[in-house]
């Protein structure tokens, strides 16, 4: 058995973050969520969950999209707790993350698309 677990655990740490995440929702279907018809660790759903949030909280997200990191920091003046600067920083990990959006149309765009993305994260979440 320990060398089962020493075999998992060098596959986890080797594998591309996508694919551990895939082995290790196969091997602990208890401890991940379905997200947009994909598995995924409760930890990474809960923070893609607050990241929505984050972006989609009284629309700010789209005045967020449409600016530059250089632009929102000077409004806000670096405080991360300000929802604009918030809603930037959403949007960067939700670009990298595994919620499902069209990430080829132009930024200014896409927003309407994370929007709907992120209603379903919720209500995948929710269920």
């Amino acid at each position: 058995m320990r060398k089962i677990s020493t075999v998992v655990a060098c596959l986890l740490a080797f594998a591309a973050p996508a694919q551990a995440s895939w082995l290790y929702c196969k091997l602990n279907p208890a401890d991940c969520a379905y997200i947009q018809g994909e598995l995924i660790p409760f930890d990474k759903a809960e923070i893609l969950i607050e990241d929505c949030r984050s972006l989609t909280w009284g629309g700010i997200g789209a005045r967020a999209m449409s600016m530059s990191m250089d632009q929102v920091m000077k409004i806000t003046n670096g405080d991360i707790s300000h929802p604009l600067l918030r809603a930037q920083l959403a949007y960067m990990a939700l670009h990298d993350s595994p919620l499902k959006f069209d990430r080829s149309i132009a930024i200014e765009r896409r927003y309407p698309h994370v929007r709907t993305a992120c209603a379903q994260a919720f209500a995948d979440w929710n269920r």
